[in-house]
């Protein structure tokens, strides 16, 4: 587990159900920041990210992505219809 932080999270997923595919999502980059700030170990992070408040904290990243992709789109698209 250790060593694959960020990756191999989707085979592991498949099977999970919609919702903590979804809680989990965000959960790569995330692992690797708590990583670097030296918060707990790895396996204890995943348990927190399926079942606790960093679940909701990934779900929560995710969210703050999606909104900046979100934007990106909105301006490039007022841009061509400016054109």
């Amino acid at each position: 587990m250790d060593s694959a932080v960020g990756q191999g999270f989707g085979e592991e997923l498949a099977y999970q159900s919609r919702k903590t595919r979804r809680k989990l999502r965000g959960k790569g980059s995330l692992m690797e920041k708590m990583m670097k700030n030296g918060e707990g170990s790895s396996s204890l992070i995943d348990l927190q990210l399926k079942w606790g408040s960093l679940g909701r904290l990934a779900c929560k990243e995710e969210k703050k992505r999606r909104g900046a992709k979100r934007d990106r789109w909105r301006r490039r698209n007022e841009m061509i219809k400016r054109e």
